[in-house]
């Protein structure tokens, strides 16, 4: 994999970093970019974000990284102990070498320019449930938002993007907050489900491997602005698996102007939901669809009903404005949930019976499978006749641990962070 040409662009309403990214497979390079607006700073040219957006895919397809440019030498050891971390979880990643141009005749003057700190605060804000929990409970320290376009909002999809950088400009101007847009590419070309070169590859790769190195790959982009980058949890330390966003990998990829904290692993999601309840504004932008429909909340996926569920244990779904339509909600018994998410009901069901909601109690004791329900068998036999032969779950590769005991280390010092 071979990194060149890195580029500067500003222009008066956003500013560019690029690079050309090849493959030992392509006969071209493609070029990868980063495009921001809301930055207190100009651009600075770096090879260390493309790194970072590159590694695991490199990891995947067992490819060197060949860079022109400085690494920083912070980031370069943390890149060595995430490696180590990743090739122990997954069986299909390998330790690849990274190239560098050795930065020694620099100078002191340059040396100390290249590892100023910037001051700002970012909280990587999807506007979701994590993300929300996280900006509150460090709402002291927090300066900007940062908002990303091409990772979970398609780069394609307009309407989405306009309406979820309008509920966050509501947000950031209500909580007096400066708001850090960024587009990027790094999705479409390093994702195995989105890209169109190199091997095949069944599973998540972006959820399992490389989402939370291409946060932390935006964030060294913006580092001129952005000193510390929060990266909200997505599971509890109860919870730890192998993910591409952990407490025992997020800071491997801080630098020695960035550094990256993964927060909020302390409490589950509907354990959030409710910290968050009474913050109006939060209730009023929240957004949690993964769906990449024009809908800010479509109300119908499994995420959608799970989280207006946690909303209605806690008497705030009225107040959500986000999620207008409620009709899922009725048709609960025919929700089907895949294994791999039951862990988010079983904390649903110890809320309702803590709240005394027996209705909801008994709705989630049928989704769970501890009680029987005829419209649930009725609505799994015509899914079984519509889809013969569908696997419950997504084919992908199983995450190895090669070590029970190096891992529980991790689950250690994880909670120790």
């Amino acid at each position: 994999m071979q990194i060149t040409n890195v580029t500067t662009l500003e222009t008066e309403e956003w500013s560019e970093l690029a690079a050309h990214i090849k493959p030992v497979s392509e006969a071209e390079p493609m070029a990868l970019y980063f495009r921001f607006t809301g930055l207190d700073t100009p651009i600075r040219s770096a090879i260390d974000p493309f790194v970072l957006a590159c590694l695991q895919i490199s990891m995947l397809e067992q490819e060197t990284i060949e860079s022109a440019g400085d690494l920083d030498p912070v980031l370069v050891d943390g890149l060595a102990r995430g490696q180590e971390v990743q090739t122990e979880w997954f069986d299909y990643l390998t330790t690849t070498p990274i190239v560098r141009v050795s930065a020694e005749e620099k100078g002191a003057e340059a040396g100390a320019a290249a590892t100023a700190r910037a001051d700002a605060v970012a909280c990587c804000f999807s506007g979701g449930v994590d993300s929300w929990y996280s900006l509150i409970k460090n709402r002291e320290s927090v300066t900007h938002l940062l908002l990303i376009r091409g990772f979970d909002i398609d780069l394609k999809n307009h309407r989405l993007w306009d309406e979820t950088l309008n509920h966050a400009r509501q947000v950031a101007e209500a909580l007096g907050l400066r708001l850090i847009t960024c587009e990027t590419n790094i999705r479409s070309i390093a994702d195995p489900r989105h890209r169109r070169w190199g091997r095949p590859f069944d599973g998540d790769f972006w959820g399992q491997c490389l989402h939370g190195a291409a946060l932390a790959a935006v964030g060294h982009a913006a580092s001129d602005t952005i000193g510390t980058l929060i990266v909200p949890a997505t599971h509890t330390i109860e919870q730890f698996k192998p993910w591409g966003s952990s407490p025992a990998l997020d800071s491997h990829w801080s630098g020695s102007r960035l550094t990256i904290v993964h927060d909020g692993c302390e409490l589950d999601r509907v354990q959030k939901v409710f910290e968050i309840a009474d913050h109006a504004v939060a209730i009023q932008n929240l957004r949690v669809c993964h769906n990449n429909t024009t809908e800010l909340n479509c109300c119908r996926c499994e995420k959608c009903i799970r989280t207006m569920i946690a909303l209605k244990l806690c008497g705030a779904l009225h107040r959500a404005t986000t999620f207008p339509d409620h009709h899922a909600l009725a048709k609960l018994h025919r929700l089907d949930v895949p294994p791999h998410l039951l862990h988010h009901y079983e904390a649903l069901l110890s809320a309702a019976e803590e709240f005394g909601n027996r209705e909801m109690v008994h709705v989630l004791e049928v989704i769970l499978g501890r009680r029987f329900s005829v419209e649930r068998a009725v609505a799994t036999g015509i899914r079984a006749l519509r889809h013969p032969g569908r696997r419950r779950d997504p084919v992908q590769k199983a995450p190895v641990v090669r070590s029970a005991e190096k891992t529980s280390t991790k689950r250690q010092d994880a909670g120790a962070d």
